[in-house]
């Protein structure tokens, strides 16, 4: 049985906040600079390949929204250090298969409803929920971990929903300068006016690690299964969409890593059973939301690599977004800040 308070330490300890930042994105950068140190390692502590790599990667976050190294630069000259000393930032995660996070929805007469569960190590302990007004993109409120420039899942003044998860897929044959996971997710919701704009746009990015992308907006939900060899999208079926932490399309199951964990597998059957119980529900949103607290498999995790952080549910044609700020089976859905402007 699970004992839900065995990572209440953990959570208790966490950096949950909430506010608000505007600007341009160097503005921005240099904000949160000048607030919050940054994780990770620098450059002294990296290893000179990784290092030639991460600068490769850099040069593609530059081609393709170069706002997001302007905001690292102006965090750099808040904390007054070199931005070379970020630029593990951009190079994560490349190849390694992580196993995280679940996203299900269902379509109602009032478009999609969503909800989203995050789950990871306890060492990650920095969990702000930000309202971001970027000068010239689109404003959106969602998830920032430290990763700078990144966010980990959100909605923008478009309606438009976005969450990451772990793919499941064995690394690349060689690994390929591109962006990470928290880049694609920030630049998706700051560019996409539609849940298919942003489809487009994950699909057209370069990737360095296998992620699924969790997308939806007033009308239409996708999850796109990435990786550095080969991207594909899937939609709905009977009105239902569930992500969790393996390809399912079947032009990417030949990636699949070979250890793709049984949790994964069993909390995506949960979520769809949850979906189909929430399509035939007066209020779909109650049931999803009981749905992430569930401790059989769990979907509500709370042992470290699989400890949920945070939860949110998003209803985008009602303009609405809740999150719960730690584990939902302990802590409530607050409604969050519309990011309108």
């Amino acid at each position: 049985m699970i004992d839900p308070t065995q990572d209440l330490p953990q959570e208790q300890a966490a950096d949950y906040q909430t506010y608000t930042v505007a600007g341009s994105h160097r503005e921005i950068g240099h904000w949160q600079g000048e607030r919050f140190p940054a994780v990770g390692p620098d450059r002294d502590d990296m290893d000179p390949d990784h290092y030639d790599f991460a600068r490769k990667c850099l040069d593609q976050v530059e081609r393709y929204y170069p706002g997001l190294v302007e905001e690292a630069e102006g965090y750099a000259e808040a904390a007054d250090q070199p931005v070379e000393d970020l630029l593990w930032h951009f190079c994560l995660d490349a190849g390694k298969p992580p196993a995280h996070c679940s996203t299900v929805g269902v379509l109602t007469p009032d478009g999609p409803v969503l909800a989203r569960n995050y789950d990871f190590f306890y060492f990650e302990d920095r969990r702000h929920l930000v309202t971001t007004h970027p000068a010239g993109a689109l404003s959106h409120t969602g998830i920032w971990e430290g990763l700078i420039g990144g966010r980990f899942d959100g909605v923008n003044e478009a309606g438009v929903w976005v969450s990451i998860h772990g793919g499941g897929t064995r690394r690349p044959a060689k690994a390929t300068p591109g962006l990470g996971f928290h880049l694609i997710c920030r630049t998706a919701l700051e560019r996409a006016r539609s849940a298919r704009e942003a489809v487009d746009l994950i699909v057209r990015l370069p990737h360095i690690a296998g992620y699924n992308y969790f997308v939806a907006d007033r009308e239409a939900m996708y999850v796109v299964e990435a990786h550095p060899e080969r991207v594909r999208v899937r939609e709905p079926k009977s009105g239902i969409l569930a992500c969790t932490n393996h390809p399912l399309h079947p032009e990417m199951l030949p990636l699949a890593h070979t250890g793709i964990a049984e949790n994964s597998r069993g909390r995506l059957e949960r979520l769809l059973e949850g979906a189909r119980q929430a399509l035939a529900a007066p209020d779909p949103a109650a049931v999803l939301q009981a749905t992430m607290r569930d401790h059989t498999v769990p979907v509500c995790g709370h042992t470290d690599g699989l400890a949920t952080f945070w939860s949110a549910v998003c209803i985008p044609g009602r303009h609405h977004v809740a999150y719960s700020l730690g584990a939902p089976c302990r802590n409530a859905y607050t409604p969050a800040v519309w990011p309108a402007v």
